[in-house]
Parts: C-alpha cells; sequence; structure tokens
C-alpha cells in the first residue's frame, strides 16, 4: 500500500504532522510494532509502554529497514528521526496503529460480524458458548481469547487475553480466507485502557461481571469499571449482567441498544430459573422476555456457569438464530478446557481443574463444588507473582472458610519470592484456625492433595486451568496442571 493512500485513508479525522516536508510516496510492506518483527519497507509504530517507550527501538526498526514511523515524540526528536525515516507525528500512538492497521488489511474486519465479551470472570466460557452454537447452525464462527485464536480453519496462538492489533487483524484476515463469518471475542480491561480494540465495530458486546482483580493496573475498581465501559461506546447491541452491581450501573447509562439478562430479576429480558445444580451438570428454566419458556441443561455445574450460557444464549438469540435450536444445541456443548473440568479417575474422587485466579472466581467454584460433595473439599492454588497483592489473603481468606483442606502453591511468581506470596496467601489462616498447608512445588502439592482424598472428596485444582507453562522471572517453564493430575493417577492407580 502507498504511504500517501494510507495516511489519507487512516488519519482523515486525526491531527498529525509529516516529518520531513518532502515525503516521496513509497510503498508500505507492513507494519509492526515490534522492532523485532520488522522487515524491509515496514512502518513501524513507537508505542510508549508501561516499562519501554517505542521511541528507543526506532533506530533498531530502520536498521531492519522500517521507512516509516509513527510516533508521539516532541518536534525535537522527530525532526531527529526524519533523516533516517519518513516520521507520523500524533498525539495517541496506538490510535493511529489502529486506524492504520485496519486500513492496511482493507478494512477486513467489517467482513465479520463481531461480539466482545468482557468482565472479570466468565469470558471464555461465554465466547466458547456463542461460537458452539454459530457453528452448529452452519454459521463459521472463531473464538480469540485466552486459549489463542481458534475455528474451524484451526488454532493460531496469542500470548494475551486480547491480542494486540496487528495480531487480531492476522486472525481476521485469516478467518476471511476460510469464510469464517464471525468471531466471538474476549476483549480485556486492559486491551480496552490501551486501545488494542480501538476503531473495531461489535455487532454485540457482553458484560458478566466486575470483582476485584488487576487493581495493580486499574488502582481502582471505579477506574476498572470505566475501562470496561469502553467496549459499549464500540457496540450496537450491549448485553449485561444486572445480577452484577456494576452491571446494573453500567445498564443505566448504556449508549448503545439495552438487552438485559438475570437469574434474580424476572423482568430481564433473559432470565433464568429453577436452576439445579448436580455433579457434573446443571439444569435451568430459560424465559425469553416475559413470554416463552426453555428448559436449558449444561455440562458444567454451578451458578456462573448458568450466567455464561445466560449471556451466550441472549446473544445468539438476539442475533436472530431460533430459542429451541439454541438451548438445545448449548446443552450439547462439552466443558471448557480448564474450566471446572472434571479429571476422570476410578477412586470416587472429584478431581476438577480450574482457571479460578481471582477471590471472586475461587468463591464461586469452591460453592459450586459443596452443592454436590458428599466428603471433605481440598482446596489447592496459589497467586501469581507482579501482580495486585491485595487479592492474595483475600483468596486464602476464601478457601480456608469454604474448603476442609487449604493446600497454598506456587503460581507463576514472576519476578517475586513464590515463598513470599504463599505466606502472603495465608496471611489470615492461622487466626481462622482452618487447615492448610504451604508446598510450594506445585507439582508435590498437587500430588499431595489427591493423595490424601478418598471416595466422595472433591480436589479442586485452581490457578492455571490450560495453560502449558510456569512462568519464574522471564523465563516460562514447560508445566501442565492437567498432566500433573493424569500422571498422579495413573501412578496411584486411582
Amino acid at each position: 500500500m502507498f504511504f500517501f493512500d494510507l495516511i489519507n485513508k487512516s488519519f482523515g479525522q486525526i491531527e498529525y504532522n509529516l516529518y520531513p516536508k518532502d515525503i516521496e510516496n513509497i510503498e508500505i510492506t507492513g507494519i509492526a510494532c515490534d522492532s523485532r518483527n520488522v522487515q524491509n519497507g515496514f512502518l513501524f509504530a513507537a508505542i510508549p509502554g508501561y516499562k519501554n517507550d517505542g521511541v528507543k527501538f526506532i533506530k533498531d526498526a530502520v536498521k531492519k529497514e522500517a521507512v516509516a514511523v509513527i510516533t508521539e515524540a516532541d518536534d525535537e526528536v522527530c525532526t531527529s528521526i526524519s533523516s533516517i525515516a519518513y516520521v507520523i507525528q500524533v498525539k495517541d500512538a496506538r490510535k493511529a496503529l489502529a486506524l492504520a492497521v485496519k486500513q492496511f488489511f482493507s478494512c477486513i474486519d467489517s467482513t465479520l460480524d463481531l461480539f466482545g465479551v468482557t468482565g472479570t470472570n466468565g469470558k471464555t466460557s461465554t465466547t466458547h458458548y456463542i461460537s458452539w452454537v454459530f457453528n452448529a447452525l452452519g454459521i463459521k464462527t472463531g473464538v480469540i481469547g485466552t486459549l489463542g485464536g481458534i475455528s474451524p480453519a484451526g488454532t493460531v496462538s496469542t500470548e494475551r487475553t486480547t491480542p494486540d492489533i496487528l495480531k487480531l487483524f492476522e486472525i481476521f484476515s485469516e478467518y476471511a480466507k476460510n469464510d469464517i463469518k464471525a468471531a466471538a471475542m474476549e476483549v480485556s480491561s486492559h486491551a480496552l485502557e490501551m486501545n488494542r480494540v480501538y476503531g473495531l465495530k461489535f455487532k454485540f458486546g457482553i458484560f458478566t461481571n466486575l470483582t476485584e482483580d488487576h487493581l495493580d493496573f486499574h488502582k481502582n475498581m471505579d477506574a476498572y469499571k470505566k475501562a470496561k465501559e469502553k467496549l459499549f461506546l464500540q457496540c450496537e447491541c450491549g448485553i449485561i449482567n444486572i445480577d452484577d452491581p456494576y452491571g446494573k450501573q453500567i445498564a443505566q447509562s448504556l449508549p448503545c441498544r439495552l438487552v438485559t439478562y438475570s437469574a434474580k430479576e424476572p423482568n430481564a429480558d433473559y432470565f433464568a430459573s429453577g436452576i439445579i445444580n448436580m455433579p457434573g451438570k446443571t439444569e435451568f428454566v430459560l424465559t425469553v422476555k416475559g413470554d416463552d419458556k426453555y428448559t436449558v441443561k449444561l455440562v458444567t455445574p454451578g451458578l456462573f456457569s448458568v450466567y455464561n450460557a445466560l449471556a451466550a444464549i441472549a446473544l445468539c438469540i438476539e442475533y436472530g438464530l431460533a430459542p429451541c435450536d439454541v438451548c438445545n444445541i448449548i446443552s450439547e456443548m462439552p466443558p471448557v478446557p480448564g474450566r471446572f473440568e472434571s479429571i476422570k479417575n476410578h477412586s470416587g474422587i472429584n478431581i476438577i481443574l480450574d482457571y479460578a485466579h481471582t477471590p471472586d472466581g475461587i468463591r464461586n467454584v469452591l460453592n459450586t463444588a459443596k452443592e454436590f460433595t458428599l466428603g471433605k473439599i481440598i482446596s489447592v492454588f496459589g497467586c501469581g507473582g507482579d501482580r495486585d497483592r491485595a487479592k492474595r489473603s483475600q483468596m486464602g481468606k476464601i478457601s480456608g472458610s469454604i474448603a476442609d483442606y487449604t493446600v497454598i502453591t506456587s503460581d507463576n511468581p514472576r519476578s517475586e519470592n513464590e515463598i513470599s506470596i504463599a505466606y502472603e496467601t495465608a496471611a489470615e489462616l492461622d487466626d481462622m484456625q482452618c487447615i492448610y498447608n504451604i508446598i510450594i512445588n506445585r507439582e508435590k502439592a498437587i500430588e499431595h492433595a489427591i493423595k490424601c482424598a478418598r471416595s466422595g472428596d472433591t480436589v479442586i485444582i485452581m490457578g492455571k486451568g490450560h495453560e502449558t507453562y510456569q512462568q519464574i522471572g522471564q523465563i516460562k517453564y514447560p508445566f501442565s496442571d492437567r498432566d500433573i493430575i493424569t500422571d498422579t493417577i495413573a501412578r496411584l492407580r486411582l
């Protein structure tokens, strides 16, 4: 794409300056925001990050033959850079990057119906419910989120819950090539705050819930909520959980069409009642807009599963799919990997693998287990390093108050000391006089918990779910809770 075509089509609505004044209409062969990915003829976006400023990497990008740069740098810096590359000076490099990428990829996103799901918990399961129903009804649909970019055409790995705008458009392009018509995306608060989805138009946006998480980034719950609300400025319709107090607030000032769902408010557009939780399944009655009723069966137990399914069902029906088909198909969906996933064994022990890593997530998972557990509940979890420290003791306290035995272990300590993290997590457990243990080695902690269990007990291993690594420092070492569990089951002949 030629330079002036890209500029004129991308930045017609924003202010920008060009350096130097005598720019030729060169060809832009690609775009990168990581200097390591630059190739000959690329436009490099020097994004100001929280740890590093992209300006520091402009010379590296030019050495790899970048021909133009997007930057927020001042006039003096832009003038100096213009001696080695063309410069586009803007007020917000992230927004400018999003606009340029959209044009470079020929607005390929407009060929897809985009569904955005935001909230603290439930994003992954909700997007998978949506994709399952759409694909079953012949509408080829992808999922973009924690488990990667998944579609009928295959899987694309992603580093973040919501990839950066370049990765998103690479995925969109693959979707378009494979005749995929829709995409259900997890949209994180980080992505919204950092403009990773800026410029995208969502047909539907879903708000699942808001509980304490990421306060190391957002500082307080109000800022966290405001980040989530940004999604609905880009939506045609917002589907909101009004049982959540923050959801109720968002619904009152929604800038787009409102659809509500609830398990408490019969006046909600989509209402779940008669909820029955059993080992390995949940049933409820769905009432659509106060009128038609349908029975919904889920293979994953728990009230949280009901809410995830409600959100997905609401979207599918609002899209125009037949309610009866939606409810029947969603009942056939297998568990999402690492989301209250039951690991088979022959010992009568309920062994559950789950991604819960927030206070509310742990509470939901343990309370669900309590509804069907005949024996004791054994909880295994840790807290991640370089993340919100305030939630650590809360998570320990919640486990200590619900589980019969709590095993605190390591979970992606990153740059922090894993022993210190564990003791912060256990800070209130002695005063509670509950039974707990600290076993830093995660493999040994999982094995210990399973060895302690008897028939009728439930062992819940939380925090990592589907993940296949353990991050210590800057290195991600191979590690899978699922593999450890299955190896332990085989070794103990359970």
